[in-house]
């Protein structure tokens, strides 16, 4: 009769403990796992050479502090993180299909200048992929677009006011916590679309807010200098728009002086404008100087799609002591961002040329209620702009003028000279949405 024999495994991953209801053979393995621990990267010397744990803090470990001897430890350089959640891009539906592809493929001018419409066009695709926030800001501008066109589809107005508050959250959430100066293209691209979009809903939100629209057009200016982001901006696909922005080095030098020749009245307008800055001297004098110059510029430049950029850049240059003449209501600096926005109407886009005229319109409605007769006779270069009639002719009705803020409620006045009134119901079920959305990018910038 054959003998019994036991068998007996061999465990080929020792590390895998077998589970045995009677594991007594398990002490036989003599296992014992190791414990865990962090390896110290940035350790001072004195710990490395002693091979003792350093707790790496900073200016002195804890063990040279303990044992009273000078700590080498390194210095730490600073780390920019990225924000995951606007690096993880949701799929694209069909309804934002349809908005990209409209951004993407429609041919007219209709993003800024043709320059920043060419790289807006040819980069969206990778930039929605790269941030939720660009994303959701070209969405919008295209919905915009949409909704400007085919007023009777509200799908459009509902999908612009959706986006652009989704960008304007993300966009300030990302600013606020995870800022990152290598991603300088999704910045200045979305504060670009952000900004087009602020100035656009002026003639569809309250006129109430006074400058609101003006401290956010400076944010895509203010990103330009921006010490952190300048140093990238050689590197960006933005900068060739900065430098259109920018200007010509080699532009002549406005003097203010009145001439005989070509385009003698826009030189007589800005001679009479430096007359009247300067007639009482005083502090306020100096904050007229640098906006008067650069207008004095933009009138002598032929008003193109490809200066868009020219007018963007004056007001970020504005400097603080102008803004604050303009809170005040001035009726000097008031009258010179009335010049820039008669300026600014007469280029033919979607989110400039109305908006401007009802900024115009309200600017010339206010003025022509001071008594200055300077002011009166410098008021008809943007009158006649914006079609506004001055109150010589006792045959206009006037709007209203608001005595809290001193400026004019003239937005449905506009409209009607536009020949607008039709479609002003259609504008009212957004109104309140997309004030809102001004406001907020104000705050933001």
């Amino acid at each position: 009769m054959a003998q019994r024999t036991t068998l007996t495994w061999i465990n080929e991953n020792p590390e895998i403990l077998i589970q045995d209801k009677n594991p007594t053979h398990l002490s036989d393995l003599n296992y014992r796992p190791r414990k865990p621990h962090t390896k110290s990267r940035n350790a001072c010397k004195n710990c490395k050479q002693r091979r003792i744990k350093c707790d790496e803090e900073r200016p002195h470990c804890g063990q040279c502090l303990h044992r009273r001897v000078p700590c080498d430890i390194p210095t730490l350089e600073p780390t920019n993180f990225k924000s995951p959640p606007s690096r993880v891009p949701a799929p694209i539906n069909d309804n934002e299909s349809e908005l990209l592809d409209h951004f993407t493929g429609a041919s007219i001018e209709w993003i800024g200048s043709p320059e920043c419409q060419r790289l807006m066009q040819k980069h969206a695709r990778q930039l929605v992929l790269n941030a939720a926030y660009i994303r959701h800001a070209i969405l919008s501008f295209s919905a915009s677009h949409l909704a400007s066109l085919h007023a009777s589809q509200k799908k459009y107005a509902v999908a612009a006011t959706f986006h652009y508050q989704r960008s304007l959250s993300l966009y300030s959430s990302y600013l606020r916590t995870s800022f990152n100066v290598a991603d300088v293209n999704e910045i200045i691209g979305c504060s670009h679309l952000l900004m087009m979009l602020a100035f656009g809903t002026l003639c569809l939100g309250d006129s109430s807010d006074g400058f609101t629209w003006l401290r956010a057009m400076r944010g895509v200016p203010a990103l330009w200098s921006t010490e952190n982001l300048r140093a990238h901006m050689r590197n960006s696909i933005w900068h060739t728009v900065c430098n259109e922005a920018h200007g010509d080095a080699h532009e002549v030098f406005c003097s203010h002086t009145e001439s005989n020749g070509e385009g003698s009245q826009i030189s007589k307008s800005c001679a009479a404008l430096k007359n009247l800055c300067n007639a009482q001297g005083g502090l306020a004098t100096g904050a007229y100087q640098g906006p008067l110059q650069s207008l004095c510029q933009l009138m002598n430049l032929d008003n193109g799609r490809n200066k868009i950029g020219r007018y963007i850049f004056f007001i970020g240059s504005l400097p603080q002591s102008f803004l604050q003449l303009l809170e005040r209501n001035d009726s000097k600096a008031v009258l010179i961002i009335c010049y820039w926005c008669a300026l600014f109407s007469q280029i033919d886009q979607w989110w400039i040329t109305r908006s401007a005229l009802v900024e115009c319109q309200r600017l010339c409605t206010y003025l022509d209620t001071t008594f200055d007769p300077q002011i009166h006779d410098l008021l008809q270069f943007p009158a006649s702009k914006c079609g506004y009639v001055t109150r010589n002719d006792t045959n206009i009705v006037r709007p209203m003028q608001d005595p809290a803020s001193g400026l004019v409620s003239g937005g449905a006045e506009a409209l009607a000279i536009e020949g607008d009134l039709v479609r002003a119901a259609d504008f009212e079920a957004r109104e309140t949405e997309r004030s809102r959305g001004t406001r907020a990018c104000s705050n933001l910038i």
